[in-house]
């Protein structure tokens, strides 16, 4: 595929669930999208917690969780996938579908190891930031920062 790079010996492809469009920009189904290769990202876990109530029983109650989320950050070299162009318009596109009907993406990350074997993981979010860099003489390029809901997962969040 082209675009691809190794990192550390690992090739990360980030997919997004959205509409896949034909050359006349007529939507034919929706599935996860190959975006980009990622040439850089990083992943930070939040967990909310609050403070035990303090009763007569319980003067010292242990505090306890009440939301995960996650940021999720990246760079990607825009890549092509049987003919069709994978690049910041794909995720601006979804990144509008999302605001005008108030709800999350779905997003994946296929990462190639060294031995060949695949690793996925899977998350939902707000996408909060979209750029694109396109020189003269290199790469197209684009970063995204995404509010994640919830726990990343081993398993498809979108069906």
């Amino acid at each position: 595929m082209a675009g691809e790079k190794n990192v550390n010996g690992n090739v990360e492809i980030l997919f997004l669930y959205c509409d896949i469009k034909d050359a006349e920009g007529n939507v034919v189904t929706a599935n996860y999208y190959p975006l980009g290769c990622l040439t850089s990202n990083g992943i930070t876990k939040n967990n909310e917690t609050k403070e035990g109530t303090i009763t007569k029983c319980n003067k010292s109650p242990e505090p306890s969780y009440v939301r995960s989320s996650y940021t999720l950050t990246g760079d990607a070299v825009a890549i092509e996938n049987d003919g069709i162009r994978a690049s910041y318009n794909a995720v601006s596109d979804a990144m509008d579908k999302s605001i005008d009907e108030n709800k999350p993406v779905f997003w994946k990350i296929e990462t190639t190891l060294e031995d060949g074997s695949k690793e996925t993981k899977f998350g939902k979010g707000l996408l909060t930031e979209l750029s694109r860099t396109a020189p003269a003489d290199g790469e197209v390029t684009w970063s995204v920062n995404l509010l994640g809901i919830g726990k990343i997962s081993n398993t498809d969040l979108h069906v």
